[in-house]
């Protein structure tokens, strides 16, 4: 799922929904992303309407009123979707393959018939010990409405059975970003954080000095409607502390390009929508 990292605490605005904990039960040592958004707190803003997924996501939460979903991924790519809310139909957000199981009233399960099963298992498990990144998962929730965080965020080179050919620096620049996070917290003016935690402080420094700029290294070749919502980013500021660097910004909600709707197919479907 497309999830926007990032915010700064500059106007007086609510923080993140209060995450159910059962949801840091699933979070386990394989687990590589985990994403959430408040849907009903993203409904009428520009800022939803600027991203075609959470858009689709919208449109799906009127049919069966989701207020709440969270994506959960692991290292071999199989993922898991909590929905909350009031559920008339399935409505699968991912490919044929998966099931969706209600695990409660106003709590649903989607993925794969064996990684819903796992899942399960886990739900119930109230001995099970949170890991780190459970508990880090529970501070961006507490704190924004759409967040995410992804250890090791930059991906291998090659593919099952494929020989990458060398490339020194993007290895050694893939070993160094350990971790990345961030959040929105919404309102007139959406307040953005993103944060990367790399393998030492000498890299914290050189990313520090290269994150300033990033966006307008972005907006030399980004699509049109990302250079537009790098336009009216605000209040920009970097910091580093030890091997972490953080890039803080707003955006006023009234100020966002709304682009036009994707196309509909034959069937007067949008395409499918992607949780990658």
């Amino acid at each position: 799922m497309k999830v926007i990292l990032l915010a700064v605490a500059m106007i007086p605005v609510a923080a993140g929904a209060e995450l159910d904990t059962r949801i840091l039960r699933l979070i386990t040592a394989d687990t590589q992303m985990v994403a959430g958004a408040e849907l009903r707190r993203l409904e009428g803003t520009r800022l939803a309407k600027h991203t075609e997924t959470l858009d689709d996501s919208r449109a799906d939460a009127a049919v069966n009123r989701i207020d709440r979903v969270v994506i959960i991924k692991d290292r071999s790519h199989q993922k898991l979707a909590v929905t909350f809310g009031e559920f008339h139909e399935p409505a699968l957000m991912g490919d044929e393959n998966w099931t969706s199981i209600s695990v409660e009233p106003g709590i649903r399960f989607e993925g794969k018939p064996e990684v819903v099963r796992v899942a399960l298992a886990a739900w119930k498990d109230a001995g099970q010990k949170p890991s780190p990144l459970a508990e880090k998962v529970q501070q961006l929730a507490a704190s924004y409405d759409a967040w995410a965080v992804v250890l090791d965020p930059l991906p291998e080179r090659g593919g099952k059975g494929i020989a990458p050919p060398p490339l020194t620096q993007w290895d050694l620049l893939r070993a160094s970003v350990r971790e990345v996070s961030g959040g929105v917290r919404l309102g007139g003016i959406h307040q953005f954080y993103a944060s990367a935690t790399l393998a030492t402080s000498e890299d914290a420094d050189t990313a520090a000095a290269l994150v300033r700029w990033l966006p307008a290294f972005a907006q030399q070749s980004a699509p049109q409607e990302i250079r537009q919502f790098i336009e009216v980013m605000s209040a920009i500021q970097t910091h580093r502390s030890g091997t972490s660097v953080e890039m803080t910004f707003t955006i006023e909600d009234q100020k966002i390009e709304i682009p036009p709707a994707p196309a509909k197919d034959e069937a007067g479907q949008r395409p499918a929508v992607s949780i990658d």
